[in-house]
């Protein structure tokens, strides 16, 4: 196993989440290797696995990286409207998150298939810390006097699932007016 200093390591995660990035940005997770993120950061396929189990595990650290990014700029567009109602809050900032999510092509790129191979080749926890940080989100809407009638947990799932549909339907000329009326279906969810 090869030995790093701390700084070589920094440099060595940075690098690998940077390139892993742009790889799966532009290729998708099925077709990028650990050999292409090894060589893209400038390491040997073994120090890859220093850092990470598989490249699922670094696909999927990227998405909660990208997932905070994003959750950063919810929170920038939730203060920047927090005078408005909560209803028409939550439609404007669930419309916010679902064409600032398309602007992240890993995002974006995730499907159904791309889906059932991250269960098959990573440990259940991390699926649950993936809910946790769409719940967190869901808490967070409290705070600007969004709250749900549901429990959170389940309107978390019910925004991936969502969001899952809106990359389905991404290219569809009816894009705009299906997702009006399921973001309606989740508003009516909203306490009065």
């Amino acid at each position: 196993m090869p030995r790093f200093t701390e700084a070589e390591r920094d440099k060595i995660q940075a690098a690998l989440l940077q390139e892993g990035e742009l790889l799966f940005s532009a290729h998708g997770l099925k077709k990028v290797t650990v050999d292409d993120l090894a060589e893209a950061a400038s390491i040997s396929k073994g120090s890859f696995y220093a850092f990470f189990q598989n490249k699922e595990h670094l696909f999927m650290v990227i998405n909660f990286n990208i997932q905070d990014r994003l959750l950063k700029e919810v929170k920038s567009e939730l203060d920047e409207h927090k005078y408005m109602q909560p209803k028409e809050l939550a439609t404007y900032i669930l419309k916010c998150i679902f064409t600032k999510a398309t602007q992240y092509p890993i995002l974006s790129g995730i499907d159904k298939a791309t889906m059932l191979h991250l269960q098959r080749k990573l440990p259940p926890e991390l699926f649950a810390a993936h809910t946790r940080d769409d719940v967190a989100m869901v808490c967070m809407l409290a705070d600007y006097r969004i709250e749900f009638s549901r429990d959170v947990a389940l309107v978390a799932k019910t925004l991936q699932t969502l969001f899952a549909c809106s990359n389905i339907l991404l290219d569809d000329q009816d894009y705009d007016k299906i997702m009006s009326i399921l973001i309606g279906g989740i508003i009516n969810l909203i306490k009065k």
